[in-house]
């Protein structure tokens, strides 16, 4: 038997949609993919009628809250999913279903209600234990509220509900945001919070903690500063002592496969180099590449591995 048709309200309507990956996936591997997923927003944006009040990605899922115009939901998910999973699939070279086959939507009738389902959203990397500040996670519209330039929200309604001046209603909007947070740091005292997701590690570079600093804008497709294969190769020799040469080569020993692949997660994941050309560049085989790729996105490397990762994306930012 088929499945019964949605019923779709007329235009102006206000929606909360989650959207979840197959069998609990991640569908964001790393920052080219979360930017990937905003240009596809900001293109589709343009060419449907529809407006955006608030969102997040979390690796495995996403949280949006936005209003139809004349374009259905159902055309604006299907559009932009569809296309997502086709790019991701190629980039990471899968097959299959890449979201569960139905998102979940809510409508949203109540001005109250819309800001409380704002903030519950804008928490999502809080109560994962992604983040310990709000304004730390990027791939939120959280920033937005902040005064950061985001081409995909439109801020003015929610800020509306707290004053007609702006900066006061940012102000506002944040301590209403941060009560959320002092709520659950409570729960997180819970025995029963739960440590799962508190193990959880988000991907990519984290904003300044400082809400005032000012965003890095990332070019269309990439990621804020593009790198090159020779910036990212010194930077990991500085880092590992380990040189091209021994990376190149076939050795097996223990500091030599670290930087190795921590030379390949920065150049395919922070730069969005082609796994081909990083192959070509390691004289190894593109599957080898693959192989190093996949186990960072099942955590599968050691965690000094992971902290130089780190330390490269805050160095990255901080220059």
């Amino acid at each position: 038997m088929g499945r019964p048709s949605r019923n779709y309200p007329t235009p102006d309507t206000v929606y909360h949609v989650i959207c979840r990956g197959n069998n609990r996936q991640d569908i964001f591997l790393d920052n080219h993919d979360y930017f990937k997923y905003l240009d596809l927003w900001h293109k589709y944006k343009a060419e449907m009628d529809f407006e955006v009040y608030a969102y997040v990605l979390m690796p495995n899922h996403v949280h949006w809250l936005l209003k139809t115009g004349l374009t259905p939901l159902w055309e604006i998910m299907h559009r932009m999913h569809s296309t997502y999973a086709k790019w991701f699939n190629h980039r990471h070279e899968r097959v299959g279903h890449l979201f569960q086959d139905r998102y979940k939507s809510i409508i949203c009738d109540t001005d109250s209600y819309l800001l409380v389902l704002a903030r519950y959203i804008h928490l999502n990397p809080i109560r994962a234990g992604l983040v310990s500040e709000v304004n730390h996670y990027p791939w939120s519209s959280f920033p937005g509220y902040c005064g950061h330039e985001n081409t995909i929200l439109n801020t003015s309604f929610l800020l509306s509900n707290f004053s007609p001046e702006t900066t006061k209603a940012r102000h506002e909007l944040i301590s209403f945001t941060r009560e959320g947070i002092d709520q659950q740091q409570k729960a997180a005292e819970n025995p029963d919070f739960n440590k799962k997701q508190q193990k959880e590690k988000w991907h990519l570079r984290p904003f300044n903690s400082h809400i005032e600093q000012p965003r890095i804008k990332p070019k269309k497709n990439q990621i804020p500063r593009p790198l090159t294969i020779n910036q990212i190769t010194e930077w990991v020799i500085k880092e590992t002592g380990v040189t091209l040469t021994e990376m190149i080569s076939n050795l097996q020993q223990r500091h030599v496969t670290e930087a190795r692949s921590l030379l390949i997660r920065i150049a395919v994941g922070e730069a969005g180099i082609k796994r081909s050309d990083v192959a070509v560049f390691l004289d190894k085989n593109r599957s080898q590449v693959t192989r190093v790729m996949e186990k960072w996105a099942n955590k599968d490397v050691p965690p000094q591995v992971e902290q130089r990762l780190v330390k490269f994306a805050s160095n990255l930012q901080q220059n």
